[in-house]
């Protein structure tokens, strides 16, 4: 009788620990980190050899925590502490979590969701500074608990995209870049990385057409850029400039990539300008109007500088009524 009443005392508290494991509630999280090279605040010290590039965390940085071991995302975010290169992850997050259950962190992730296939880095698009270089990257932890507190052994960032630096020249002039094109013979350079799906972690659109780099106004300086590689496809051995400088003139130039290709996570420095060679095209912009009085093109900004973005009105069915576009003038090199 004795026996029997432990049994059934032993089941039910067993069954009350089963339910606690599984049942979602918000944690307050406390995580010691660190971060690789080459992400926020980056420093790029060009006079070493190597070139470094140095980073640290800065307090604005958003972590966002998917549990690898439940399939879930977790609602909320963490935040550091203190800006460097060491610092302490905190914030409330709410979910199903156990003790020993994998998580995955992933910093300044560039679009959030629920569904851990919509969350991505984008990498297109970019302005060429050493402030808006792209950055992302991931660490996973094993998680302990204690009530509704979550901590773990330190989280170690490991990047998901590496730096670039160069500049151009067209013979012994330097050349004012107004927008700059890469493209990989492998299509190996991703528009969007997904770090959480199963497969296909790069977009479908991955190198279509190439990274995409415009500076807020045209440089002669050093242009940086944050590319992620598709290391599974790599990038081949050639690289493609398309370059569109300050005077609308269109050169282009292929090089050969670092033996043994690019790796996520590394600096890549070119010591002298990148020599272009003389100009293909004098680019001419025809003139464009429409009868609505709306933005008529996205001109140079989109695939080298040399395609037109023409946006219809997002009216349809009935009611709706078309414009009328209108082109004139000389086109070259569009």
């Amino acid at each position: 009788m004795v026996l029997g009443s432990l049994s059934a005392c032993s089941n039910e508290n067993l069954v009350t620990d089963t339910q606690n494991t599984t049942q979602a509630k918000t944690y307050t999280v406390s995580i010691p980190a660190t971060m690789g090279s080459d992400t926020r605040a980056v420093t790029f010290d060009n006079s070493t050899t190597p070139p470094t590039a140095v980073s640290s965390f800065t307090t604005t940085d958003k972590i966002y925590v998917y549990n690898q071991t439940k399939e879930q995302m977790l609602t909320g975010y963490l935040t550091p502490t203190a800006a460097g290169k060491t610092c302490i992850l905190t914030g409330s997050i709410t979910g199903t979590i156990a003790a020993g259950d994998q998580l995955v962190l992933l910093y300044n992730l560039t679009y959030y969701s629920s569904d851990k296939s919509e969350c991505f880095f984008y990498y297109d698009e970019q302005n060429g500074t050493q402030a808006g270089v792209v950055d992302g990257a991931k660490a996973m932890v094993i998680a302990s608990v204690d009530g509704n507190d979550l901590s773990s052994a330190t989280a170690s960032f490991q990047n998901v995209q590496s730096m670039f630096r160069f500049q151009f020249k067209s013979g012994e002039n330097a050349v004012s870049v107004k927008s700059v094109e890469i493209t990989p013979y492998n299509n190996g350079i991703a528009l969007c990385y997904f770090p959480l799906k199963a497969s296909e972690q790069y977009a479908d659109l991955y190198g279509l057409f190439g990274l995409y780099v415009k500076p807020t106004s045209p440089t002669s300086g050093p242009i940086y850029a944050a590319p992620c590689i598709n290391e599974s496809v790599g990038v081949g051995a050639t690289l493609t400039f398309e370059v569109v400088d300050a005077d609308n003139k269109y050169y282009t130039t292929t090089k050969n990539v670092p033996a043994g290709g690019f790796v996520n996570g590394k600096y890549y420095y070119n010591a002298a300008p990148i020599d272009l060679g003389a100009y293909v095209l004098q680019l001419v912009k025809p003139t464009l109007s429409r009868s609505d009085g709306g933005d008529a093109s996205k001109l140079a900004e989109a695939w080298s500088g040399r395609c037109f973005m023409i946006y219809s009105p997002s009216k349809s069915g009935a009611g709706a009524t078309g414009i009328t576009m209108n082109m004139s003038g000389t086109c070259t090199g569009y």
